[in-house]
């Protein structure tokens, strides 16, 4: 049996393994979260998490494509968000390269402030190589301030489990919604904290700030780049800096939905990939300098 506290229960883990199915995958969640209600499934009753998001301006589905830096397309992506019956919001991402690694990420997030903001019941990625084996699972659970990191399939070790540091300000699947606040001027730098779940599993800070401001050019409009970095100690940022990707965000921020693409790993084992939006040129992101 599963040790995560999912207020899903085990069902989520199948459907996420069905994440290919893309509107299968949100029926089911629908279903399933109808269903929970009327029995009573345990759910985490509140968040201890610290973090206020910004409600989305729009709910429904973003159809993206995964890309490498070059723009070549790499695989099909998704990103959903829709409103379960019992009023929380629920958010997912996936993308992946064809005949390769791919990751699937997800989040229940509760209304707080009356309603004026977001913050996190739980999170959970996961992610699988090509064959769909599972390459492991983190899973946040903001209620009873646990976090899991199971390992990948064949390694008979239980999944590690840690204490989430208070005050809790674990983001890792809203990011989208987190950094809003920087698309829009409204704020300087946003920090928070990050799950590793490699390299020994550990709760590191981070922080992001806009990095560019890029203006507008054939086929995109002006976009909004926010990178974030993690604070890692002298001797993981010596083993781990390598492996290390760019952890960025873009944004438009002129559109009601702003949300245009973002740079994440597959793994950590795994290559770094663009997920865009479509109708952007993945190369609106990363222009090339005027010579």
């Amino acid at each position: 049996d599963h040790v995560f506290a999912n207020p899903f229960g085990d069902i989520l883990f199948f459907l996420e393994a069905m994440h290919a199915a893309g509107t299968l995958l949100r029926s089911f969640a629908l279903l399933l979260a109808a269903l929970g209600a009327d029995a009573g499934a345990p759910s985490p009753a509140r968040s201890e998490s610290s973090l206020r998001l910004p409600l989305p301006a729009v709910l429904g589905e973003i159809p993206p494509a995964t890309c490498d830096d070059a723009g070549k397309r790499l695989g099909a992506a998704l990103i959903d968000s829709f409103r379960l019956p019992n009023g929380n919001t629920y958010l997912m991402a996936s993308g992946g390269i064809e005949h390769a690694e791919s990751m699937v990420l997800s989040a229940e997030l509760t209304p707080v402030d009356g309603g004026t903001a977001l913050q996190p019941l739980w999170q959970m990625s996961h992610s699988y190589d090509k064959d769909g084996n599972s390459l492991g699972i983190m899973f946040i659970d903001h209620g009873k301030k646990r976090a899991f990191c199971s390992h990948e399939d064949g390694n008979p070790d239980p999944p590690d489990e840690l204490d989430i540091p208070q005050p809790d300000r674990v983001a890792h699947v809203p990011l989208n919604l987190l950094f809003l606040p920087l698309a829009k001027g409204e704020a300087q730098e946003i920090k928070f904290q990050f799950l590793l779940c490699a390299l020994g599993p550990r709760f590191v800070d981070a922080k992001a700030t806009v990095a560019r401001r890029l203006p507008a050019q054939a086929g995109a409009p002006p976009l909004v780049e926010v990178r974030y970095e993690l604070d890692l100690n002298p001797f993981l940022e010596t083993l781990a800096k390598p492996f290390l990707p760019r952890f960025s965000f873009w944004f438009n921020p002129g559109a009601k939905d702003s949300y245009v693409g973002h740079r994440m790993p597959l793994g950590s084992k795994s290559p770094a990939v663009l997920i865009v939006r479509t109708g952007v040129p993945p190369a609106a992101l990363e222009p090339k300098p005027a010579p």
